[in-house]
């Protein structure tokens, strides 16, 4: 009975020890289109891709519950998983196109699995996150041009994995796993333990109305808002006559051109319903024709035309998904 004892207290010690609270995989890969040479149709990625991630990390967690999987991820899920200060590893699975800046070859994107860009959304990692996998090709590329932006800094000590090259999306997915075991085992991973900054922003208040009615083919899809590049909130998917209100921090700057907001669906398509949109404490006006109608197929650009006193008095605000250590 003593052994019995000994040997059930050593594998608790040792599930403490590499308990990591939550892992998520998020995959977001249409199966039907992701189906190697000489394969059957019933042959499915994300179930081989959940697999791998279950088989190989399940032995780590407490329970089945500290496993998340989200197959099929939109921004909403990548915003959700990203800010939850309950995850401590992300691993993320998809398509992406990446180049160097000097290069027209590709632009740097990392899509979802309905062809639509959702890279800024990684620009905020919670200030828990202790490590963030990016399995797609080239991911690198996108993940080096927002360290450039001095952005994805939430935590200083945030451990990524991507790749510079083309990838095969179960075998990268390994390599990710066996980098985080790796720094996991070496205690290489930790959140950060630094107060958030403070800066001055100004709060601005945003308002989406989708129409009751839709006409045929028109789809409703979440809304990024971007300014200078950098991503401050998201309008989620909605439904129809839903009314939808945020509120973002405006990174203040010198001239008219810098406050200029973009309300970008991640494809450009006419078939995206991206809304009636207002921005309801500032004096902007939507880029458009003569008649009102918007310049842009699933992506809008509001000038600002007011004066810089009539704006909104500056708040001292956290960065997005920054969390104060306790």
């Amino acid at each position: 009975m003593i052994y019995l004892f000994r040997a059930l207290l050593f594998f608790a010690l040792i599930n403490s020890a590499f308990s990591t609270d939550r892992l998520v995989l998020m995959t977001s890969l249409d199966p039907q289109v992701n189906i190697p040479v000489g394969r059957s149709r019933n042959w499915n990625i994300n179930k081989k891709l959940e697999m791998i991630f279950v088989k190989r990390l399940g032995h780590i967690v407490r329970s089945s519950s500290d496993i998340k999987v989200i197959h099929f991820a939109t921004a909403e899920d990548v915003f959700r998983e990203l800010s939850d200060s309950k995850n401590k590893a992300v691993f993320w699975v998809s398509h992406s196109n990446g180049a160097h800046s000097g290069q027209i070859i590709e632009q740097n994107t990392i899509i979802d699995y309905q062809g639509k860009d959702l890279s800024e959304v990684f620009q905020n990692p919670s200030s828990k996150l202790q490590y963030l996998a990016f399995v797609g090709c080239r991911a690198d590329y996108t993940l080096q041009k927002y360290k450039d932006m001095l952005l994805m800094n939430n935590n200083k000590n945030l451990k990524t994995y991507s790749r510079i090259k083309k990838v095969d999306a179960r075998k990268a997915l390994k390599r990710a796993i066996k980098d985080y075991l790796f720094k996991l085992n070496r205690e290489e991973l930790s959140e950060s333990k630094e107060k958030c900054k403070l800066s001055e922003k100004h709060s601005i208040r945003l308002r989406r109305d989708i129409p009751a009615n839709l006409p045929p083919g028109k789809v409703i899809t979440s809304i990024k808002i971007i300014q200078r590049g950098i991503f401050l909130g998201l309008f989620p998917l909605g439904q129809k006559g839903e009314t939808q209100e945020i509120s973002i921090d405006l990174i203040p700057g010198e001239s008219k051109r810098d406050i200029k907001l973009v309300f970008d669906s991640g494809i450009a398509s006419q078939d995206i319903e991206m809304g009636k949109i207002q921005i309801i404490n500032a004096n902007y006006k939507v880029f458009s024709n003569r008649i009102g109608v918007p310049f842009g197929k699933g992506r809008f650009v509001y000038n600002f035309i007011g004066n810089f006193s009539d704006m909104p008095k500056s708040n001292l605000t956290k960065n997005l998904n920054c969390i104060d250590h306790i």
